[in-house]
């Protein structure tokens, strides 16, 4: 048997249209939503961590530890104006600007939580006053560890 059938005058197939990409669907707007809110959130949480005075401070410590990890009268002389900065944040610019010398160790003995001795306050206190080639017998390692109680105490008010 033969095909007796003329195909001809047929045309070609249509295939229909492909979908379009965009309008989405509101499932895919919903999590593009929440992955933009993600990324906003984890970046802002990231400024705020970064940041943080307290952060800063204990940042510029270990700055000056590392430029002065020998000498402790260099070291005292920028801890002094660190902690002067710290505590203006904390108790107001009337209450702190003005101290110097004992009225400064006092502060820092008060408000070291019992972490700072007497000797330690009146190194960081009077370091301003004295010469470089001076000697302590404080070493640097041990103010270090003493300043970095006192920052962290003073901004979590334990």
């Amino acid at each position: 048997m033969e095909n007796s059938i003329d195909l001809s005058g047929l045309r070609g197939l249509h295939l229909p249209l492909e979908p379009d990409f965009f309008p989405l669907a509101i499932g895919w707007w919903i999590a593009l939503l929440c992955m933009l809110l993600l990324i906003i959130i984890s970046i802002s949480l990231g400024f705020y961590i970064w940041l943080n005075p307290m952060r800063q401070a204990l940042r510029e410590l270990k700055r000056i530890y590392q430029m002065h990890p020998k000498n402790n009268i260099a070291f005292s002389k920028e801890v002094s104006k660190l902690l002067k900065r710290v505590a203006i944040l904390k108790f107001g610019r009337e209450q702190v600007a003005q101290l110097s010398g004992p009225d400064w160790a006092a502060f820092l003995k008060k408000y070291g939580a019992k972490t700072m001795t007497f000797n330690q306050a009146n190194l960081i206190a009077y370091s301003t006053y004295l010469p470089p080639s001076a000697t302590e017998p404080i070493s640097v390692k041990e103010l270090n560890a003493v300043v970095q109680k006192w920052i962290k105490h003073i901004f979590k008010g334990k």
